[in-house]
């Protein structure tokens, strides 16, 4: 039984809507295992002293550009705390050009310095969630959102 246009038009917009919120669906879970992934002591790769970097990392759902993404963070700015070395513990540092005296914290009241001679080597802990999570997002909904997983920045 043929159908109208109105009825076709309408169908059509009901069909996207479906995709948008299987899409949304989608990128909250994976942003979510993202996040998980990055959370965890064997897949991150670094000792955490104080449990702020590991609680400043966040996998959230939001809008780039108009388009559907998938964020993940560490360091504050969408709800975690705000660490302000999360980068560095994510892309490394330089080695310094000489041995310098750095300030660790405190342990039973007495202030901890230690010397330090190399550089922090990158853990990438993000940068492989991420890449990850590509290999498992279900791949019919893959190509619509490769730019935005990949594009995004990472920081």
């Amino acid at each position: 039984m043929p159908i109208t246009f109105e009825e076709f038009e309408r169908n059509m917009h009901e069909s996207g809507s479906r995709l948008l919120q299987n899409l949304r669906k989608e990128l909250i879970k994976s942003a979510l295992r993202m996040e998980g992934r990055s959370k965890q002591k064997a897949f991150s790769q670094f000792n955490n002293v104080s449990g702020r970097l590991r609680q400043s990392i966040a996998g959230t759902f939001g809008y780039h550009r108009g388009s559907p993404t998938a964020f993940l963070q560490a360091g504050g700015q969408m709800g975690g705390g705000d660490v302000f070395y999360a980068r560095f513990i994510e892309f490394g540092t330089k080695d310094p050009p000489k041995p310098r005296l750095v300030y660790f914290g405190k342990e039973d009241g007495k202030k901890i310095f230690r010397w330090v001679k190399r550089g922090i080597r990158p853990r990438l802990f993000l940068g492989r969630s991420v890449a990850a999570e590509q290999k498992i997002f279900p791949p019919d909904l893959r190509e619509a959102v490769t730019a935005a997983l990949v594009g995004g920045r990472i920081a």
